[in-house]
């Protein structure tokens, strides 16, 4: 719980709660439409993978990255975008912009110290959701 940030400043990978590679809960779920690797969901916390950070999971669904800027108080978005909407955790939208662009800076100097989602529609149409940390 004492490690370092990565260098693209989100929090460290915890492993707590994780399925080890020998565990006999691999592959013993029920399917209820939820995304999950392998035969069938994993029984658990978390989905087993042999890669289990999340942002190597997702890095090949988009080509889209997001992060809080703590120095100048904005989220940043770069990558292809065509929309932008941004969630306090318990589901009220305060953000939303439709916008073509590369790069996008969003202030939060107005936003409370919480969790955030933000989700982005790339121009391509895939949708992108990551949970933002302003504080």
């Amino acid at each position: 719980m004492l490690n370092v940030r990565q260098s693209d400043g989100s929090l460290p990978e915890v492993t707590l709660l994780h399925l080890q590679s020998t565990s006999t809960m691999i592959d013993k779920g029920t399917n209820v439409g939820y995304t999950f690797f392998g035969t069938a969901p994993d029984l658990g916390a978390y989905e087993y993978s042999t890669t289990t950070a999340v942002s190597e999971i997702n890095s090949s669904e988009s080509d889209v990255l997001i992060y809080y800027s703590a120095g100048n108080s904005e989220i940043n978005i770069k990558g292809s975008i065509s929309s932008v909407d941004v969630f306090e955790y318990s589901g009220r939208k305060v953000y939303s912009k439709n916008i073509e662009t590369d790069n996008l800076s969003i202030p939060a100097n107005n936003f409370k110290r919480s969790i955030y989602l933000v989700r982005v529609t790339s121009a391509e149409g895939k949708t992108l959701v990551r949970k933002i940390l302003v504080d």
